[in-house]
Order: structure tokens, then sequence, then C-alpha cells
């Protein structure tokens, strides 16, 4: 899939990176940010194209910096309803993937793990959604969506009804726990960066 040329046969599954968030708390752009001497979008797209032959970075607006990484497998998206946060962003992906499902990961999670994002895959079919869960924590940004939701997540979006959880209720969800404790005893797959304090956290766990 490339940002203006011809697609290829829609696969069953495309990898989405969100990347249209402010890091206001941080004051920067966090899909820039080098914690393995390069930014932390690239990492993000080395994992998914392991997995996904196509992937779409949803970013917040058309003369975004993050347009340089377009190419032959990635697709570089603005939100089509800025300011809309997370689900604005799925609302994009699925708009713009040919994908029966997408898996959707949040740009500042460094510690992502693609075994548990293959498990997910496999239990996708017949369902809505696949959501990792913790005991009562669920993962909305770390998770499968099937494209046929899409009316409802624009009617969502319209509304300026933005509570992925809301919109979980209202789907067929299978969530996920023993995968979970299987893939990630570290505890690490679903932490992101938000604070200074996060960051310095993640720079010290990579350091080699």
């Amino acid at each position: 899939m490339s940002a203006g040329g011809t697609q290829r046969e829609a696969s069953t599954f495309t990898g989405v990176i969100l990347a249209g968030g402010q890091g206001r708390r941080l004051n920067l752009d966090k899909p820039l940010l080098e914690l393995t001497g390069r930014p932390l979008v690239e990492d993000m797209l080395e994992k998914l194209a392991a997995l996904f032959p196509d992937v779409i970075l949803v970013v917040d607006r058309g003369e975004s910096p993050l347009g340089s990484y377009a190419g032959e497998r990635v697709l570089v998206v603005p939100d089509l309803v800025p300011g809309k946060g997370p689900l604005g962003g799925i609302y994009t992906a699925l708009e713009a993937t040919r994908s029966e499902f997408i898996f959707v990961m949040a740009c500042d999670m460094p510690f992502a793990c693609v075994e548990l994002a293959r498990l997910m895959m496999e239990r996708a079919p017949g369902h809505q959604a696949v959501v990792p869960c913790q005991g009562q924590l669920i993962e909305p940004l770390f998770a499968i969506y099937r494209r046929d939701i899409l009316p409802i997540v624009a009617a969502r979006v319209a509304r300026g009804d933005l509570k992925i959880h809301e919109l979980l209720d209202a789907l067929d969800v299978i969530y996920i726990e023993e995968e979970v404790k299987a893939c990630d005893p570290s505890g690490l797959c679903f932490f992101n960066i938000n604070t200074e304090h996060d960051l310095a956290k993640a720079r010290r766990l990579l350091k080699p």
C-alpha cells in the first residue's frame, strides 16, 4: 500500500499505528522520541511490518513530519475529523483500509508484544473486536477491530461520543487475559509514555 500508488489486493489484517496524539504533558512529538537510537515510530513500524503486509500510520495533520514514512507498505493518513482523539484515529484507519480487520496500536508503546498480537489475530474471526485485559483493566489501543463497525464508529465520532469503552459495550468483543499473562510476564506490553517519569523509565529499561 502506498500513499499515491496502486493498492495491492487487500489482506485480512492491516496494522495501524495511532500517531496523532499531541504529547502535551511531554511537550514533544512522542512518535519522534529516540529511545533506541532512532525515532520510536520506526520501532513501531518495524514491529508491525513483521506481522502485516501493510501498515497505516494515522497522523494529526496533513503536513505532519511523519509523512516522510509513507512508502510501498506504509500509508500515512491525517485524521479525517481532527481533534477526536484515539476513536477519531480508529475511524480514520477504518475508512482507509480495505482489510476485514485492523490491528490498532498506540505509537508510544516501546515494549509492545508482537506475539500477543499474533495470538489476537487468531481469535478475531467471528468477532467485531479483540481486546486484551488484565483483570478489570482493558487495553483498547492494542486491539483488533473489524471493518464492518465503521458506521457505528462514524456515528459516534459525529456525535462526539468518543469514549472507546462505551463503543466496546455496543460491539461483539472477545476479551483475552490468559494470552496476556503468557506473552507478557513482565507486564510491560501496554506501557506507554505520557510523562517525563514514563520516559525516564523506558530509557532505563531499554538501556543496553
